[in-house]
Formats: structure tokens, C-alpha cells, sequence
């Protein structure tokens, strides 16, 4: 059974409707396929088919006009302020030795990155997502890892080397600054998710434990249902102008 995809646009693309419909809703009368063109994925066929008028019927969707707010209008003023930390996280593991992460920390208006090595699993922390700092500050992390397994490199490429990780001290979360001269407020997002790492490290680890069980279990399910390869066809065409319906003008009054 094909998946089918029936689109029309409106113009250059001024609307879009795309919508998956049941095999039998497909257009197969040639005299209502103007041109159709068919491409091979590599195990299922993509056919791109436009269509007549008398083909596709299509109710009129008006394109919605974004009025602008009255002047003098301000917006509540909010106690939170919101803030974001992007980071590029290498984690490397290595049996009966300390998991270590190498971050590059991209600081806002900064022309190069700061990176540092951390003495905490970065591969947990990039779970937590959003924290709350003392100050009301709202910190949303967005952070990669990589995660390494340096006992498998080395045995799979002699020619990998290990990177120079340093020593570091065992109990708290630490960091210790490779490049760069952050300030202490500009690191202080890293020492929030180091502060919550270290006292909710126990249920991180069951999460993770979760999500990387659920992913094998995800996996043999694939492996033994492969799921099927369909063809697909897309069926659109383009609507005349008459049948174009152009935004209304809406006018805002301000006060004086």
C-alpha cells in the first residue's frame, strides 16, 4: 500500500495543506494528472503528480494578518528573566576511572569559545534541561554530548590518542579552564548544573539507565519488525488566481 500525501499551493507558495489520505483518495485518471514524475529512493519509488482544477477541490483558507499592538500598550512586566547556555560536550570513559568531559562553552558576544574539563558526567547533565538560578534567572541548557569510550578507540584505532585529561579531585563537581578568561558570573550557569549534578546524581543515572534500556528495547523491536518500505505519492496543484483569497487590511486605533 502507498503512503499518500495530497498538497496545494496557493500562488508562490502563499498557503500550504499537506494531509496523508488513504490509497483510494489518489487521483489515478490520467486525463486529471498533468505531469507526473517519479523518483527511486532505493527500495520504494517517490511520484510527484500535478493535478487538474477538476481533480482537487480546495477550500478557500484566507492568509491571516499579524496586527500590531496599540502604542503606549506595554507588556506585564516579568520577575524571571530567561537565558540560555549552548555547550559542545566531549565525555570520555575509561573502566574503573572517573568519567571526565571536555566542554566548549560558546558565551554570548564572546568571538571564541570558552573550553574547560569537567569532573562530572555531562552525558547526565545534558538531560536536565531548564534550572531556575538563586537570582530568578531562568537557564535553558542546550548541550550534545559525544561520548567516547576510550578502552574500545584505542583497541579498534592504535593510531587514536587518548586526550590529556587532568587530574582532578574526587567529591564535588569541578572545572578546570583549558582556553579562555570567563568571568565567575559568566560561569556561573556551569557551576548551577554542577551544583545540581552532584545532589541529584543518584536519579539522573536511574533516568538515564531508563532511556538507554528503552532505546535497546526500541532497537531489537526494529531489528525484528524491519518496518516496510513504501512508495509514496504526492498529488498538488496550483490554484488559479481567482481562487486566491488576499489578506484584508485591519486598522488599529491608537490613542492619542
Amino acid at each position: 500500500m502507498n503512503r499518500n500525501v495530497i498538497i496545494s499551493l496557493a500562488g508562490l507558495g502563499i498557503t500550504a495543506v499537506a494531509e496523508q489520505v488513504p490509497e483510494s483518495a489518489i487521483v489515478t485518471d490520467p486525463a486529471k494528472i498533468i505531469q507526473s514524475t517519479t523518483y527511486d529512493l532505493g527500495g520504494r519509488l517517490l511520484t510527484i503528480q500535478e493535478l487538474t482544477k477538476e481533480a482537487m477541490t480546495m477550500p478557500l483558507v484566507p492568509v491571516p494578518v499579524a496586527e500590531s499592538p496599540a502604542t503606549g500598550v506595554r507588556p506585564p512586566f516579568r520577575l524571571q528573566r530567561h537565558a540560555s547556555i549552548s555547550l559542545g560536550t566531549q565525555i570520555y570513559k575509561r573502566a574503573n576511572q572517573p568519567t571526565r568531559s571536555f566542554i566548549t562553552y560558546h558565551i554570548p558576544g564572546q568571538p571564541s569559545p570558552v573550553t574547560f574539563w569537567s569532573s562530572a558526567d555531562w552525558s547526565l547533565i545534558a538531560g536536565i534541561g531548564r534550572l531556575t538560578a538563586q537570582d530568578g534567572t531562568n537557564w535553558q541548557l542546550f548541550c550534545m554530548p559525544s561520548i567516547h569510550d576510550l578502552d574500545r578507540m584505542t583497541f579498534r584505532r592504535q593510531t587514536m590518542q587518548a586526550p590529556a585529561i587532568p587530574d582532578m579531585p574526587a567529591g564535588a563537581s569541578t572545572y578546570q579552564i583549558v582556553s579562555g578568561n570567563p568571568s565567575p558570573e559568566q560561569m556561573a550557569p556551569i557551576a548551577l548544573y554542577h551544583a545540581y549534578y552532584d545532589t541529584h546524581l543518584a536519579e539522573l543515572q536511574v533516568v538515564q539507565q531508563a532511556r538507554l534500556a528503552e532505546q535497546q528495547r526500541l532497537a531489537a523491536e526494529a531489528l525484528a519488525n524491519p518496518p516496510e518500505k513504501k512508495d509514496i505519492t504526492v498529488q498538488f496543484r496550483i490554484l488559479s488566481p481567482e481562487e486566491i483569497v488576499l489578506p484584508t487590511t485591519s486598522t488599529v486605533n491608537t490613542p492619542e
